[in-house]
């Protein structure tokens, strides 16, 4: 057996050429499939780490659960289920966000979970030292032991390097102390699949959710064995009325009210806790997948090209080892031995390849801003499907000639010309054709992923201004709205006067943030549109705020010191505004009625029309957009904490971040801020066709390089099968260069037709991708 595979991977020694071409292709397509395999059997497939996860469903309505989400239900509805016990074994309420545990200066930002008191026995969690987070915990101000807080394992290692006292000790949570009392065990990543979480916090401890946002929860209940989630559906609708009556929003329009008290409510699977990253990723996940296993296809086509072709080459060889008096079996076991050495040698490259590229994949998931927690380990099984694939491709190929080889006459064989035209080749140049015509379409797919990913990030929102800084500012609540923008007056102007700082504005919200804030406006010759018609997106900003970000003024003027309190009230309209509300006319001024939060309304003059850009989303039209001074700004009592400032450099951006912590904690101190680059936005939104993008550019360069390889398998087929005549041509004096075109032209027939057939489903896919949506939102 040794001699054996010594004398196959000789001769394999002799064809470089066809064995790389061979072992390139399929270890590629081995690591990419084996790769994505298992990335997806844990995201799009896997569930919690906890006891009976498939028992557990999450809260939804029809609407919701249409598109596989559940519901964000408010304090008001999660009452109501935990009042109706019948329901369910358990349930539980929880909602994510960032906390800042820097007491003071530059912010240090945690993910954090606000779980209801009975989510651990819930989940059935065990922890890893300390105590659970129970019922006593979850009460207004915290239980008996204050605010309390429990460790993710990972946030314990990382953050208290595994310190045995933890538990005990004090922790900064967005300015207030909060008693750590426990750390979760190892094994327990998240509450969703793929998602992490460093604290988890009561649900009660409102007091340390900046401005009450945290007041929305997704509901689990864990539904006790033999009872399905039919009949918990059923149960729900027959109390649908009480519960939506008595959980009616009081900010709710009229027109959404009976929307609300009819949306029926039911439960859809919670096995992966609701899994945001499997709804972000999953779309690109599996398109790559597909790619990956069609490429497989392709691939170990090719090699099976490839060794039909090597086995007509070595038929000489074993035709003489047979008229030595070698055995059939002897004869046909060498040529699944070429077989098998390709098919091992693609494999450990593959499976290396695959090593290295599942946790660079994963780190690039998760550089959108949250981090994507799955095992960096090789999906065996994802392995083994790839791997069997290829090797039974390698065996049935070998096995072929093999069979053939015990049947042939050795004297015929070393006598014939070898030529086989016609049936015999058909099949591989139909194959490589519709090779080449995937190929195209792959390419060509690529090429668009690629060139809309370059056009967002291009666009930047429509922001056209380079090293921008947007710093979110946790200030402490003021007695008023006048006393707040003062303060946030005061922190613009020092920021304004930083060397290297040209630009310094204050804004309640910057684009991307995914806060944005809506007003119904009556627009004179629109008054009597239905108030739906009539919302538009709000939001206040001081003079220079345009500047900083590079956006037009297209008519009129931008704010400037002028638009004080006392000073007449102004207003600047998006070119949305514009098209919708003044007829496409930028004549100025224009007049707007907004109404106040305490119930007044007031006339606002409008004095400027900026250029379009998207708060939310890149790669959608904005929407109407009104701004006010910051001076004038309405009196946003519930909101008076949140602001932002935008700073733009005149050169490198990283100067002014240096210096800006030192500025701001001297000009306010006990000051909370985090400085975010306005490119980070930008890559957030771009992130999931960014990763589209990558998967099409590697895609692309597979299939091309597949595409070569099929040619080339191709012409090796034929070299090896018409070996003596093209010989016999050579010696009656044909060129070596006609013999070539001869080979050539043979090829470029079925590159012809393939590339005929790619290009009008290349087209078609080509038209498909220009209609889909590119913004990064879920």
């Amino acid at each position: 057996m040794a001699g054996a595979l010594r004398d196959s991977i000789r001769s394999w020694r002799r064809t470089p050429g066809v064995a790389a071409i061979a072992v390139v292709s399929l270890s590629l397509s081995i690591g990419a499939a084996t790769t994505l395999f298992s990335i997806a059997d844990q995201l799009l497939l896997g569930a919690l780490p906890v006891d009976r996860p498939t028992d557990l469903y999450l809260l939804s309505d029809e609407e919701q659960a249409a598109r596989g989400r559940h519901l964000w239900v408010r304090t008001a509805l999660w009452r109501e289920i935990q009042a109706r016990p019948a329901l369910y074994e358990s349930a539980f309420a929880v909602a994510s966000s960032t906390a800042n545990l820097a007491p003071a200066g530059e912010a240090d930002r945690a993910d954090v979970i606000w779980a209801s008191g009975d989510t651990f026995q819930a989940l059935r969690l065990r922890l890893h030292r300390g105590r659970l987070l129970g019922p006593g915990d979850d009460r207004p101000g915290g239980g008996p032991d204050g605010l309390v807080t429990v460790l993710s394992h990972r946030f314990w290692q990382r953050r208290f390097a595994s310190r045995e006292d933890v538990v005990g000790s004090r922790l900064s949570i967005n300015g207030r102390s909060v008693l750590i009392v426990g750390v979760v065990e190892p094994s327990f990543g998240g509450f969703e699949v793929g998602a992490s979480f460093d604290l988890v916090v009561p649900l009660a401890a409102q007091s340390l959710v900046p401005d009450g946002s945290g007041d929305y929860y997704a509901v689990t209940m864990r539904l006790p064995q033999g009872r399905t989630p039919e009949d918990v559906s059923a149960v729900l609708r027959a109390g649908q009325a009480a519960i939506r009556a008595a959980t009616l929003p009081d900010f709710l329009r009229t027109q959404d009210r009976d929307g609300y008290l009819r949306s029926p409510l039911t439960l859809i699977s919670g096995a992966s806790g609701g899994s945001s990253p499997a709804r972000y990723f999953g779309r690109p996940v599996t398109l790559a997948l597909g790619l990956a296993l069609v490429v497989l296809l392709a691939a170990c086509g090719n090699v099976a090209a490839l060794l039909v072709a090597h086995a007509e080459g070595r038929a000489p060889e074993l035709a003489v080892h047979t008229a030595m008096g070698a055995s059939a079996f002897a004869t046909g076991r060498r040529l699944v031995l070429d077989s098998v050495v390709i098919a091992g040698a693609s494999a450990v490259i593959g499976l290396a390849f695959a090593y290295a590229a599942v946790p660079l994949a994963l780190a690039e998931m998760s550089a959108i801003g949250f981090d994507v927690v799955l095992s960096r380990a090789i999906n065996w099984r994802g392995a083994g499907t790839a791997l069997l694939l290829a090797l039974t491709t390698a065996v049935i190929c070998g096995l072929a000639p093999a069979v053939r080889a015990g049947r042939f006459d050795p004297v015929a064989t070393l006598n014939s010309s070898g030529v086989r035209h016609g049936r015999s080749t058909a099949w591989l140049r139909g194959f490589v054709g519709l090779q080449i015509a995937f190929s195209m379409v792959v390419i060509v797919a690529g090429a668009l992923l690629m060139r809309s990913h370059q056009n967002l990030l291009l666009s930047g929102s429509s922001v056209n201004a380079p090293g921008l800084l947007v710093v979110d500012l946790d200030l402490a609540p003021a007695p008023d709205v006048d006393q707040f923008t003062r303060d946030i007056e005061r922190l613009r102007e020092t920021v304004a006067e930083m060397p290297g700082v040209l630009y310094a504005a204050s804004t309640m919200t910057a684009p991307l943030q995914l806060f944005v804030t809506t007003t119904v406006v009556e627009p004179p010759r629109f008054a009597t549109l239905a108030e739906a018609d009539r919302i538009v997106q709000f939001n206040w900003v001081s003079p220079s705020y345009f500047q900083a970000f590079g956006t037009r003024v297209l008519a009129g003027r931008d704010f400037n010191a002028a638009d004080a309190m006392g000073a007449p009230r102004v207003a600047i309209v998006n070119h949305a505004y514009a098209r919708k509300f003044l007829g496409g006319e930028l004549a100025l001024p224009g007049l707007v009625v907004h109404p106040r939060d305490d119930g007044t309304r007031e006339a606002l003059t409008i004095v400027g029309i900026v250029d379009d850009v998207s708060y939310k989303t890149l790669g959608e039209p904005a929407e109407p957009g009104l701004f006010v001074p910051a001076a004038q700004r309405p009196g946003l009592v519930d909101d008076v904490t949140r602001a932002s400032l935008v700073i733009r450099p005149d050169g490198a951006a990283s100067t002014v971040m240096e210096r800006l912590p030192g500025v701001l904690s001297a000009a306010a101190p006990g000051l909370r801020f985090s400085t975010t680059p306005f490119s980070t936005y930008v890559r957030r939104e771009t992130a999931r066709l960014r990763i589209l993008a990558i998967i099409a550019a590697l895609f692309t360069t597979l299939a091309a390089l597949l595409a070569v390889a099929g040619i080339f398998g191709i012409s090796a087929y034929q070299v090896a099968s018409e070996r003596k005549d093209l010989g016999v041509r050579l010696a009656i004096g044909a060129q070596r260069w006609q013999v070539g075109r001869l080979v050539a032209a043979r090829s470029f027939a079925v590159v012809l037709a393939g590339m005929s057939a790619g290009s009008v489903a290349a087209l078609w896919t080509s038209e498909l991708l220009e209609r889909e949506p590119t913004g990064g939102s879920t």
